[in-house]
């Protein structure tokens, strides 16, 4: 399995036409359910608008999912590589 991590700042205003290379690669999103400044519906908005993508909503972190819940973007990111 490759891992890509894709930059999605453009999908963030609303422009999910740049969305080329989706079927090339499997996408999970692992989205803060309290982040403020992307609020969690914008992730089930762009895990609906790419078929086979995986949205992962991690209870208790903003939008620094990787400061407020470490160990468990750890954990979820271990699930999807294996």
């Amino acid at each position: 399995m490759r891992l890509t991590i894709i930059p999605l700042h453009f999908m963030m205003a609303g422009d999910s036409s740049r969305c080329v290379i989706i079927n090339e690669v499997v996408i999970m999103f692992a989205w803060g359910e309290e982040d403020d400044w992307i609020p969690i519906e914008r992730g089930r908005q762009l895990n609906a608008a790419i078929p086979g993508s995986k949205l992962v909503p991690i209870p208790a972190a903003g939008h620094l999912v990787q400061e407020d819940q470490p160990q468990v973007l750890l954990e979820v990111i271990r699930k999807f590589l294996l």
